[in-house]
């Protein structure tokens, strides 16, 4: 399979750590299986005032702040969850500190869809699949050849993932803070 088509899928591939190879999220660099991966649903109001639901990857960027010293943390769905004694289960589930199960949790603050960089956690809106706009524009060699001989992935922006999780994390808190 393409590389192109493991991102536009959301699909995994095996990535080499220092422990050994382990498979992530292609689109999130989340590794597959863990609490981050977890996929799960939210609800929110578009700038309208329009319900949606969206399911999401745990790890999805959702609040951040400046600290004291003057540094940015951005906070994970997964993180904001867990402070507020909830546990995540692999299917999406969520288990509140009362033992009460539920499927759904509200986005804390704006929607998942506010900064470009948290459309690669997203799964889906209202039912429908969610393909980031970088992702669309990818063209593999063969796709590119057919549109006017254009050179392939033309259109795509550099992939966030050559940048480790804490790098990730503070440059998602900067776009946060920012916007």
């Amino acid at each position: 399979m393409k590389i192109a088509d493991v991102l536009r899928r959301d699909r995994a591939m095996v990535e080499e750590r220092k422990d050994g190879p382990v498979l992530v999220r292609a689109r999130t660099g989340a590794v597959v299986g863990s609490e981050e991966d977890a996929p799960v649903t939210v609800v929110f109001a578009d700038r309208e005032g329009r319900p949606h639901r969206a399911v999401v990857r745990a790890g999805i960027v959702c609040i951040a702040g400046r600290l004291a010293d003057g540094s940015r943390e951005g906070w994970s769905l997964a993180r904001v969850l867990r402070h507020q004694n909830y546990t995540i289960h692999p299917d999406g589930m969520l288990t509140g500190a009362d033992g009460r199960f539920y499927n759904a949790t509200p986005w804390p603050g704006g929607t998942p869809l506010d900064a470009p960089f948290q459309e690669n956690w997203v799964v889906s809106v209202d039912d429908r699949p969610c393909m980031p706009a970088w992702i669309a524009g990818i063209r593999d060699q063969d796709e590119a050849q057919a549109v006017n001989g254009e050179p392939g992935f033309a259109a795509s922006r550099p992939f966030a993932s050559n940048l480790n999780r804490k790098e990730r994390r503070r440059l998602a808190a900067l776009r946060v803070v920012k916007s």
